[in-house]
């Protein structure tokens, strides 16, 4: 299992490392934090080893294999009327792309799927799913950051296998999951502290330049385009078939 208390050594000025819980077995890691949240409780990090009902963004279900994935959720404080908390994903996106290309080698064909994906050679590694949770019991408001990454995983259900893969598959070799955690804390940590003093802005170059798929033609509901950038919202710029342009704030990203 997952040693919070390496975890804390690892990350030892972490609040989020210090205020971890680390849960056998949940339902969803992020209703946990949730109830933590608005309770009062934040910064707090719950761990799950299994969850019987993680999710993804619009409810998408989420696969976790016990004992080889890190799976949790981030409460984070943030100043009350910090404005769209929801764009913190790509922020989030962009510090753990930054944790898992150091793991990984630069020349692991990663990059960030808007708004809440990691990819490796067009298979999913990682997602991150971003609630805002206004006026708390502290008076904050609290970003919800629910991740899933796949660490050690060395296959999967056939329904997803052609789809997903790991850290172990990507670099060939095992890694400690308690050390990986500790980065993430620390990775997420610094993106919010960023975050609370300048909002999205400050990740939006580097976003554009972590995303390899500007070019790409995609579906996002019902609407068709190829991926241009996103724009100072965080929004994902399309270019349409007519050659006119539109912003989409949130969907599932479809490559065609």
């Amino acid at each position: 299992m997952i040693d919070l208390d390496r975890v804390r050594s690892l990350a030892p000025g972490s609040p989020l490392a210090a205020h971890a819980i680390l849960l056998e077995r949940t339902a969803s890691t992020m209703d946990e934090a949730r109830a933590a949240a608005l309770g009062g409780r934040s910064p707090v990090l719950v761990v799950a080893e299994a969850q019987t009902a993680g999710r993804g963004r619009e409810g998408r279900s989420w696969y976790s294999a016990p004992g080889e994935s890190l799976t949790f959720t981030a409460a984070i404080g943030f100043a009350a009327g910090t404005p769209a908390l929801a764009s913190f994903t790509l922020a989030v996106g962009v510090a753990l792309h930054r944790l898992l290309e150091k793991a990984l080698g630069a020349g692991s064909a990663l990059t960030l799927k808007w708004p809440n994906d990691l990819l490796c050679s067009g298979r999913k590694i990682a997602g991150v799913l971003c609630e805002g949770l206004k006026g708390c019991a502290d008076g904050r408001d609290v970003a919800l950051v629910g991740v899933g990454l796949d660490v050690n995983s060395a296959s999967f259900p056939p329904e997803i296998a052609p789809i997903a893969t790991s850290m172990r598959l990507v670099a060939g070799r095992e890694f400690d999951r308690s050390t990986v955690l500790a980065g993430a804390c620390a990775a997420i940590e610094g993106a919010a502290g960023a975050f609370a003093a300048g909002g999205i802005a400050p990740f939006l170059t580097e976003y554009r330049s972590r995303c390899t798929l500007w070019g790409r033609r995609c579906r996002v509901g019902g609407v068709e385009g190829t991926m241009e950038t996103v724009d100072g919202t965080g929004a994902l710029v399309l270019v349409l078939a007519d050659g006119t342009t539109r912003a989409v704030d949130s969907g599932h990203v479809e490559i065609i």
